[in-house]
């Protein structure tokens, strides 16, 4: 496990699958020696959402290091966050949806501050969450599919006269060079697919 510093009066946000199929999250406040817990359909019970915390804080201290080598690990008083917006437990597959807008608002806004909309609809915050990571994310076509270079880094090793080849089936791209058999990629008609393509289709023929 690699050791990580954690700042002096710094936020450390959590996220946590617990049970297997359910996402909570924590943040520990050391500017305010807090430590909340985010159960978006409250079904964790008290106990043991503070028994998780002292789990969680006990780890930190053993493997992390606060501030600086050395330094004690400040007192943090457990709270179960129960500001957030109630919402009826009607499905079982949107509590990562919720972790992540408490987290987004916790991080925009002070605890005090925070305020939770109450119209919230996971269903929406869903699509926010798609775009913004695919207008984050490198162009997929970008990345070699063996090596994941960049778009940014193709230009580069281009001028070294890499060669690239596209599948046919799922119109990726790949460096010649990353493939094991390079001088076998194109069957008889000229055409070539990846090694995932491949295994798909012989997946689909061994199923029917």
């Amino acid at each position: 496990m690699k050791t990580i510093i954690v700042p002096e009066n710094g936020l450390l946000v959590m996220p946590l699958q617990v049970r297997g199929n359910h996402w909570v999250i924590m943040f520990a406040d050391f500017e305010n020696h807090k430590f909340y817990f985010f159960d978006p359909y409250e079904t964790m019970e008290y106990n043991k959402c503070r028994h998780t915390f002292v789990n969680i804080l006990g780890q930190l201290k053993k493997n992390h290091v606060y501030g600086e080598v050395g330094k004690v690990w400040p007192k943090l008083d457990f709270q179960k966050f129960s500001k957030y917006p109630k919402q009826p437990h009607t499905d079982f597959y949107n509590c990562g949806v919720y972790v992540l807008y408490f987290a987004e608002c916790i991080l925009k806004n002070k605890f005090e501050n925070v305020k939770f909309n109450e119209a919230f609809c996971p269903i929406v915050y869903r699509e926010v969450l798609k775009d913004l990571l695919l207008e984050e994310s490198d162009f997929m076509r970008d990345i070699c599919l063996c090596c994941g270079r960049t778009d940014k880094q193709h230009r580069h090793i281009e001028e070294d006269n890499v060669d690239w080849v596209q599948c046919d089936a799922c119109n990726r791209w790949i460096i010649v060079q990353c493939m094991k058999d390079a001088e076998q990629i194109l069957d008889i008609d000229g055409n070539f697919e990846c090694l995932l393509c491949i295994s798909y289709s012989k997946r689909l023929q061994s199923k029917y």
